[in-house]
């Protein structure tokens, strides 16, 4: 028994980890713009900066070798003592670096300030030196280097005697600088580095956003019922004269959109019979969340099974030249009647409630479902009055778009009017990421397009 709760915890966690992985590259995907831009603009940031700030160093050395005066240039090349050259490759570094030597240079070029950087490097167990300069100014490297050959003898005397200088290599005026920018290096760096801050950024983003990814969190967080879900369809091909509606009799939308719709409706029929409902409002959080094609495609699934069906929308058409308020219309698709609203901002009968009252009632002994297209919850004044005089609430959540905050704020402003709440559907759900596994089916990026909210 605890060894199959073990393996369902590491289950868990494994479906845990790989629904973090599909979310952080759902937001890059989602993101590009953020990774382009973070890229380009550190890459070229970087170019900049490296322009900019780029001063040409130019470098002069000379080798030689160390010897004290008491001992003879010949004996000293065969029988050079061992300790005089270890004391003397200890000690030459700090006579470089002594304020005593960096005095007399200052006095011997006329200057407050050396303009380069002294060096010095030794050879072990030997007398072998190298000094180098490093300055922005060629002539300056050549005129310390020369100041200090010049005056170190007399400096080292005070602290290891009498000593020579055998110059092995001339100091020579340098010819380029010596660091040269790579600037297409340094484009390469900011461009690396600003697409690992953009996907910092975006796993953050994907860790921390809270949206509703699956019909059981509908339940778990939202604490309401699902109706359901109804995937996501991508046509194949890109064809004008093709047919691209989102709708049940569309063949190229699938069989499981076709069967996700229709379900939805049996369970929302029966739920509404069972409580004598005949008109329910269709709405969302936010606009473009696939509210109008869910309310169309609910009015045929309902049609089908012998039910008489109107859909109320907002009219489609923007002519001003039409002069009623609202009008039927028979769908070619189906044996829906279509009312349109008009928005005009006088004449709009989601803002007359008392004109969309009297409609309703009059439909009620006619119809078996209203079936209301209702704007989203962030055009509240319209949406609160189908509310009003709706007898319940399909609430549309678009997978993984809204954070559950305003789901919550949205569904609470809803559930304020007298209006029940049948429940919510999750809208345009991805098939690896839905529960029950939809194939290449569900609503895509071309059916909210035309017929979606807020176009």
């Amino acid at each position: 028994m605890n060894e199959k709760l073990h393996h369902e915890d590491d289950e868990a966690i494994l479906i845990s980890y790989r629904e973090l992985i599909h979310n952080f590259f759902r937001e890059v995907k989602h993101f590009w713009w953020l990774i382009l831009i973070a890229t380009v603009g550190m890459a070229v940031g970087m170019f900049l900066y490296a322009r900019i700030t780029y001063v040409p160093l130019y470098e002069c050395k000379a080798s030689f070798t160390v010897v004290t005066n008491d001992i003879k240039e010949g004996d000293y090349m065969y029988n050079y003592n061992q300790y005089s050259s270890s004391q003397m490759s200890t000690t030459f570094p700090y006579i470089l670096e002594s304020d005593l030597l960096m005095n007399r240079i200052k006095d011997d070029l006329g200057v407050e300030q050396v303009n380069g950087t002294i060096t010095a490097n030794a050879v072990n167990n030997s007398n072998l030196f190298t000094i180098t300069v490093t300055s922005d100014n060629k002539k300056d490297a050549k005129a310390i280097i020369d100041s200090v050959l010049d005056n170190y003898s007399d400096i080292a005397e005070y602290v290891i005697g009498d000593t020579k200088l055998n110059l092995l290599e001339e100091p020579e005026i340098p010819g380029d600088p010596f660091n040269t920018p790579n600037l297409a290096g340094n484009m390469g760096r900011g461009a690396l580095f600003g697409m690992a801050i953009a996907m910092c950024v975006i796993f953050i983003y994907a860790l921390c956003k809270r949206t509703i990814k699956k019909e059981n969190e509908i339940r778990n967080i939202l604490n309401v019922a699902c109706l359901g879900m109804i995937p996501e369809v991508f046509f194949k091909k890109r064809n004008l004269r093709a047919d691209e509606s989102l709708s049940i009799y569309n063949d190229k939308t699938g069989s499981y959109f076709q069967e996700s719709v229709r379900g939805i409706a049996l369970r929302l029929a029966k739920q509404m019979q069972e409580k004598n409902e005949k008109v329910v409002m269709v709405t969302s959080t936010v606009p473009e969340e696939g509210v109008t094609s869910v309310a169309q495609n609910l009015s045929y699934a309902l049609e089908e099974t012998g039910n008489k069906v109107i859909l109320i929308q907002r009219e489609i058409n923007e002519d001003e030249t039409v002069q009623p308020q609202y009008f039927l219309e028979q769908w070619h698709e189906a044996d829906v009647n279509y009312l349109f609203c008009r928005q005009d901002n006088h004449n709009s009968i989601y803002k007359s409630g008392r004109t969309l009252k009297q409609l309703i009632e009059s439909l009620k002994e006619e119809m078996d479902f209203i079936i209301i297209d209702s704007p989203s919850c962030t055009e509240m004044s319209e949406a609160a009055i189908a509310a009003e005089y709706s007898d319940t609430v399909v609430y549309v959540v678009k997978q993984d778009e809204v954070i559950v905050r305003k789901i919550k704020e949205g569904m609470e402003d809803i559930c304020s009017y007298n209006a029940s709440f049948a429940g919510c559907i999750l809208n345009q759900a991805e098939p690896d990421r839905s529960e029950y596994g939809y194939g290449k089916y569900g609503y895509g990026r071309y059916g909210y397009g035309r017929y979606g909210y807020g176009k």
